[in-house]
């Protein structure tokens, strides 16, 4: 008798395990499911990191190109020379009519005037 007993509750025992067994399967698919799924989204996640970091070197690569004197300074200095170049000219400009009005004063008009009268 008690080995009937023992099979019967064997066999309940076993009927238990199986549901147990049934209602973890239940519980655990969706567990099952979330290593693929949580792979998938990191995925996306690593291509949102990647799209965000192309873009935000392109716009400090633009912020150091709109940021470059350089050109300007070129510029500048070109600016300052062709100005410099211009007063020498301008010097010598104003220098050469100094030496025309020196040399126009110096001439003795009333000179061949006189002679002509003469």
């Amino acid at each position: 008798m008690l080995e009937n007993v023992k099979i019967i509750m064997d066999e309940t025992s076993k009927q238990s395990l199986d549901t147990l067994r049934g209602n973890l399967s239940e519980l655990l698919a969706p567990l099952e499911e979330l290593p693929q799924r949580l792979d998938a989204k990191l995925d996306g996640i690593k291509d949102e990191i990647g799209n965000l970091s192309d873009d935000t070197r392109k716009r400090f690569e633009d912020l150091e190109e709109a940021m470059d004197l350089s050109p300007l300074r070129k510029d500048l200095r070109n600016l300052a020379e062709g100005q410099a170049t211009l007063i020498k000219k301008l010097d010598a400009i104003s220098k050469a009519l100094d030496d025309f009005e020196a040399s126009f004063t110096q001439i003795d008009w009333d000179s061949p005037i006189k002679k002509a009268s003469e």
